[in-house]
């Protein structure tokens, strides 16, 4: 009994060792490597368990996906709604504002449309009562005030101030001013006669105590220009004179022009002077086919009581092409001209012994003080054509 269980001891212990791997060549490592137990893959019940918790979280997953998209989707939406909110209200108040300031632009131009009509409705009714005063004092009969039916701007109706009591501006004030009175009634007088083809050019206005010079209209360009007022001794208003370069846009393309400007007073004639007389003053002049070129020539000229002869001479433009240095003398046939009983001065415009031109101009004011005129070439198709204003004021001398 004890061989037999000896025995089997033995195959027991053979057996394990040689499962373990117990080999004389073995390393002794390979004694410990207890192989792990062997776990059954083909478990029904495990498979369903894991495949059914991988689709449950897949399912949770799935539903926090949609939930999330769903809440972005609700975010994008309140967003988007309140932003169309926002610009419904701000579009709104920009119609809001727009009407408003619609409404606002209509009553301002209401506002000036009403104050416009009204001053011009004061104007025309200032002006329809100087024309009815001008008209009363032209047909009237000849008193202090009216000289045989010609207005006259030294004594316009003055509810009995004299000329000489408000011949400054400011004397009597309000209005009894004669000096600003007075200055209405010529400007209005010299606006009449301003008839030529200059007016669709250049306009007038009174300005204080000058005459300005204007573009008619916004075709019209000033590049330079010059307007004298000239005034009696004693303030009055008599006439202007002087020039305007101007491009002219008003057809097609751009055309320089060249103006000369001179005007006066109709009822400021007053004939020969009394005595001596010395005028200076200029010429404004330019040739026709140089209208940039705007000249200035020198005036002087002389008046002899004794024998009503009357002599002037006038000094070319430094830069004159043609004249430089030169000097215009008036001359009839003879050395002198004659001045008529109406203060008037024809005659021609020599350089030495040749005649290159012709002067018509007058005397104005109650001294005889004021020269106005027009100048020209004779020949006025040629080169050297041109065309000129005078202007020149007076004082007597012994």
């Amino acid at each position: 009994m004890k061989k037999i269980v000896k025995f089997s001891f033995t195959l027991l212990t053979a057996l394990v060792l040689s499962a373990c791997g117990d080999n004389p060549e073995a390393p002794p490592e390979a004694a410990n490597n207890t192989p792990a137990p062997e776990v059954n893959t083909n478990d029904p019940a495990a498979d369903e368990a894991k495949k059914a918790e991988e689709a449950k979280k897949a399912e949770e997953a799935k539903k926090a996906e949609e939930a999330k998209k769903a809440e972005e989707e609700k975010k994008a939406a309140e967003e988007k709604a309140k932003a169309e909110e926002e610009a419904k209200k701000k579009k709104e108040e920009e119609a809001k504002k727009a009407e408003e300031a619609r409404k606002a632009e209509e009553a301002r131009k209401a506002e000036e449309a009403r104050k416009a009509e009204e001053a011009k409705k004061a104007e025309e009714a200032q002006k329809a009562k100087e024309d009815e005063t001008i008209t009363n004092t032209l047909e009237g009969q000849p008193n202090e005030n009216n000289a045989g039916g010609l207005l006259t701007p030294h004594f316009p109706p003055n509810d009995g101030y004299s000329h000489d009591e408000c011949w400054q501006e400011g004397v009597c004030g309000g209005e009894h001013d004669m000096y600003n009175y007075a200055d209405k009634y010529v400007f209005k007088r010299l606006e009449a006669i301003n008839t030529d083809e200059n007016s669709t050019l250049v306009s007038l206005t009174l300005e204080g105590k000058n005459i300005v010079l204007s573009p008619e209209n916004q075709n019209i360009h000033l590049t330079q220009h010059q307007l004298n007022t000239l005034r009696a001794n004693r303030g009055d208003i008599v006439g202007y004179y002087g020039y305007a370069q101007l491009m002219d846009n008003t057809t097609a393309g751009s055309t320089a022009r060249y103006i000369g400007l001179v005007a006066a007073d109709p009822s400021a004639y007053t004939g020969r002077p009394d005595n001596n007389m010395q005028y200076s003053g200029k010429m404004y002049y330019a040739y026709n086919n140089r209208p940039r070129n705007a000249l200035t020539g020198q005036v002087s000229a002389q008046y002899l009581s004794s024998n009503k002869q009357f002599t002037m001479s006038i000094a070319a433009d430094k830069t004159d092409p043609y004249y430089a240095n030169s000097i215009w003398e008036l001359k009839p046939q003879h050395n002198q001209v004659h001045i008529d009983y109406e203060g008037t001065i024809n005659g021609k415009l020599f350089i030495k012994d040749s005649i290159e031109g012709e002067f018509k101009g007058r005397l104005y004011g109650p001294d005889s003080e004021v020269l106005l005129g027009t100048s020209k070439s004779l020949e006025q198709s040629s080169e050297k054509s041109w065309k000129g204003v005078v202007g020149a004021t007076g004082t007597a001398v012994q």
